[in-house]
């Protein structure tokens, strides 16, 4: 059974990249636009990998890390964040979310860290 793979971005440019290249190597693929759509997708299934950019709109997906806590630790799922902005990994080492990539990320990258992050988990 193939990974699951949970992308919440609110570029549509971006989501659309990296949920088309991970379908390419053979992940089960999920996209949200919103922490709403993520809140959604999190409650109807659970997912192996969690792609979260930091900055959600006028959201941060960090809210709804915290607000989902037990949802995603149940199903034993790797998060990591994505931002431009290098503040923020702070930010995901106080919610114990140690893996931070720098945004943009080169498909070719994506697709490498993806393979490390799910054989580790």
């Amino acid at each position: 059974m193939a990974a699951r793979i949970l992308i919440i971005e609110d570029d549509t440019v971006l989501l659309r990249l990296y949920t088309q290249v991970l379908k390419i190597q053979g992940y089960e693929v999920s996209g949200a636009e919103t922490n709403q759509q993520a809140r959604n997708h999190l409650a109807a299934a659970s997912f192996n990998l969690l792609l979260c950019d930091v900055q959600i709109g006028h959201e941060k997906s960090t809210d709804l890390l915290r607000e989902m806590a037990g949802v995603i630790r149940e199903s034993g799922a790797v998060v990591v964040l994505m931002s431009a902005d290098e503040r923020y990994r702070t930010l995901g080492e106080e919610l114990g979310i140690e893996l931070f990539l720098t945004k943009p990320v080169a498909p070719t990258e994506l697709v490498e860290l993806v393979e490390q992050f799910l054989r580790t988990a």
